[in-house]
């Protein structure tokens, strides 16, 4: 299965796998708006008008987009899809605004 796809099991859901990586990168979202709130909205926005542009109605049934935009409520619940291939990755792109960011420090790399 392209792990990108929601796993349609009798209960519904993504996969275990999934979920984990989405409260993962949930969290890293917080941390870096928090920390870098103006730096982070100058670098989402214009991913996020690319996408919106690209993808059309079509971008609000990726759980990774609403988990960018901070979005908690009812039309993340209804995500079906995962994440965007290739450069339009956004848990890509999470990662990297957050090494670019707020990169590690020395002391936390020798733990």
């Amino acid at each position: 299965m392209n792990r990108r796809e929601k796993s349609f099991s009798p209960e519904g859901g993504f996969s275990a796998e999934e979920n984990r990586i989405a409260e993962e990168l949930e969290k890293i979202n917080e941390i870096i708006g928090t920390a870098e709130g103006i730096k982070y909205w100058e670098l989402t926005s214009p991913f996020i008008e690319r996408l919106r542009d690209k993808y059309k109605e079509g971008i609000k049934n990726y759980l990774l987009y609403h988990i960018l935009i901070g979005n908690s409520g009812e039309p993340r619940k209804k995500a079906f899809m995962f994440d965007f291939e290739g450069e339009d990755s956004i848990e890509k792109f999470i990662r990297k605004c957050h090494i670019e960011l707020l990169p590690p420090r020395e002391n936390d790399k020798a733990k």
